[in-house]
């Protein structure tokens, strides 16, 4: 049984947006706004079809606002903070092609498509992560098997050319992370005697040589630590493995037997996160103790935890069930422990 430590520092609650019975697709954290991105469950014969999205934002005690899209056919949507601003994407399938909707909020707020790369037809949801230049990139999988990536710009409507990742041809994307350096996109290797491999190449600046992580799927969101990144994933079924990956190294963490969800970067370390609580890590302490997620916040999602993601470099975003549907509840993890 893992240990408690019930006198750890306790995250603090920034917000909670009620989405009902949509689903809960992304989540951005802006200063003390929470921000969602939510679509309406299949509907039909198509499981993989929606007839809106609609991205809330918290207004500090109030009914959260609403901006409801109608966007049949779309994507699963991806939202990500950079700066002041946020952006949503998804892609839109057309009768002759498919594109790429955008849409700013905050500073040079605005909202557009973006065609593809003929030729090309994205495969599933779009990934997305904020570059160095307070703007994002963006990257799809192509039916092809290319990774192809795209800037887009923090103000205007002009994104950069679609780029092809050659070194990661053949392989899925599963995950962007922004890094001090750039941004780094890592890849499931699909077929031949890499398969079921996990590989990380650098895709901003210009796409670097590729490194092998090994076998690893059902990948956590990648969290930006001092230092270098941390992944999440298993290793087998029964296997949860986690590394933190440096320019110069891969650093295996023993998670006792654990399995956590999630994490978060934090002065000297990370916070890992599950549906129970966090623990601290760090690379001279290794993983400390669990801590229970205080009663008081997890009181209006009675439900139990349903999902955890990040929403920021220090805030996370807990959905949990409740009588009328799903509730988001950011929250901010203190700066150290």
């Amino acid at each position: 049984m893992d240990a408690v430590r019930p006198d750890a520092a306790t995250p603090t609650v920034i917000g909670a947006i009620p989405i009902g019975v949509q689903l809960l697709d992304g989540a951005a954290v802006v200063g003390d706004h929470v921000h969602v991105i939510a679509r309406t469950p299949p509907t039909g014969d198509d499981p993989k079809r929606t007839s809106s999205l609609v991205l809330y934002r918290s207004t500090g005690g109030g009914a959260p606002t609403e901006e409801r899209f109608l966007v049949p056919d779309a994507s699963p949507a991806q939202l990500a903070a950079n700066g002041d601003a946020i952006l949503a994407a998804w892609f839109q399938q057309g009768h002759v092609r498919r594109e790429l909707s955008l849409v700013r909020r905050g500073p040079a707020a605005t909202a557009w498509t973006v065609a593809v790369p003929a030729g090309e037809t994205p495969i599933g949801s779009p990934l997305l992560a904020p570059s160095r230049d307070r703007g994002w990139l963006v990257c799809s999988d192509t039916v092809a098997h290319h990774v192809i990536c795209a800037d887009v710009p923090a103000t205007g409507t002009s994104p950069g050319a679609w780029r092809t990742i050659a070194p990661l041809a053949g392989a899925a994307p599963v995950a962007l992370a922004s890094t001090p350096s750039g941004v780094a996109l890592f890849a499931q290797c699909t077929r031949g005697a890499c398969k079921d491999h996990l590989a990380l190449a650098a895709v901003a600046p210009p796409a670097s040589g590729v490194r092998d992580l090994g076998v690893l799927a059902n990948l956590a969101p990648i969290a930006t630590i001092e230092g270098g990144l941390m992944v999440m994933g298993d290793r087998d079924p029964a296997h949860r493995a986690a590394m933190v990956v440096t320019p110069d190294e891969v650093r295996a963490i023993d998670l006792a037997g654990a399995s956590y969800l999630t994490a978060l970067g934090r002065h000297g370390g990370a916070w890992l996160f599950n549906a129970a609580g966090w623990s601290p890590w760090s690379p001279a302490g290794g993983l400390g103790a669990i801590t229970p997620w205080p009663a008081e916040l997890l009181a209006p999602i009675h439900g139990g935890v349903r999902e955890l993601r990040p929403a920021g470099a220090d805030t996370l975003v807990i959905a949990g069930l409740r009588t009328d549907g799903v509730l988001v509840v950011a929250v901010r993890m203190p700066p150290s422990s």
